[in-house]
């Protein structure tokens, strides 16, 4: 079966960083040191949320190594994409790894999903549901 030739989906804005860390206190020093982060929520036990200049950065602590990556954490961009749903078959229809089996509904109502780049990096998406596309 010939795969149907892709179309270019557009990333309509830079989201925020995500920075995964094993330490999140000491993670945490690090960018109000030398970034000027300021923590705008404190989200539990292991993640906090705020800026650095004018970028968002979701810290993730208590990330776990395997052992394929030894001793290296990750960082992660999540992008605002139009048709998420579309992207995300787009991505089954053409092998690209993701990590979810769908996209996900936040809390605040948009979907997520995070895929790998040929490079092994995660890449994240997220979207609002095209209510435009639905067969009501």
């Amino acid at each position: 079966m010939k795969k149907k030739e892709a179309r270019t989906f557009k990333i309509k804005d830079f989201m925020m960083n995500i920075i995964y860390c094993h330490n999140l206190n000491k993670t945490i020093e690090f960018y109000q040191k030398y970034f000027g982060f300021e923590i705008e929520k404190d989200l539990g036990q292991f993640s906090v949320y705020g800026r650095a200049g004018n970028i968002n950065l979701w810290i993730i602590g208590g990330f776990k190594y395997s052992s394929e990556q030894g001793n290296i954490s990750h960082t992660s961009v999540v992008y605002y994409v139009e048709d998420i749903f579309d992207l995300f078959k787009q991505f089954k229809l053409d092998d690209v790894v993701t990590v979810q089996k769908e996209p996900i509904r936040m809390p605040n109502g948009m979907y997520w999903f995070q895929a790998f780049d040929p490079s092994g990096n995660i890449i994240e998406f997220v979207g609002e549901l095209n209510l435009n596309k639905l067969n009501v």
